[in-house]
């Protein structure tokens, strides 16, 4: 049973962890890979610039 107990309490403190340490690592901005960010263009080619009117 002291075995039992001691499984318990070390899947509940690792589900505790594992949530507040991805927490902070939200909250400070993290991600790398995961974070995809769309231009503001909104996805789409940027616009080629115009011609400069000639003399």
């Amino acid at each position: 049973m002291k075995r039992l107990h001691w499984l318990f309490c070390g899947v509940l403190s690792a589900c505790l962890l594992h949530t507040s340490v991805a927490l902070a690592w939200q909250l400070r901005g993290g991600g790398g890979a995961r974070t995809f960010v769309l231009p503001h263009t909104g996805g789409h080619p940027a616009p080629h610039p115009m011609p400069q009117p000639q003399p």
